[in-house]
């Protein structure tokens, strides 16, 4: 079983998660049930402390340091594109 890692306050937290339920109910239904397990940690990886999502086998990580909401913001737009088809 994986451990929780705080990064941000439970207030933020609740209003990102408010707005994925609304939007993909589904999706925030499986962040919710996520944990850190042995294949993926966390690591601060930018000078403001946003945590970025980082494979253990090879030390890949998920979001461009240099854009880290880039990558949030194609995906949320491949969501949208899925959604509507």
């Amino acid at each position: 079983m994986g451990k929780k890692i705080k990064f941000y306050d439970d207030k933020t937290f609740k209003k990102n998660m408010d707005i994925l339920e609304r939007r993909y109910p589904d999706l925030a239904k499986q962040v919710k049930a996520t944990t850190i397990g042995q294949k993926y940690g966390f690591e601060i990886t930018n000078v403001r402390g946003v945590p970025n999502i980082k494979r253990l086998s090879d030390g890949a990580l998920f979001y461009d340091v240099n854009d880290p909401i880039g990558i949030v913001k194609n995906e949320l737009e491949s969501l949208d594109k899925k959604m509507r088809n």
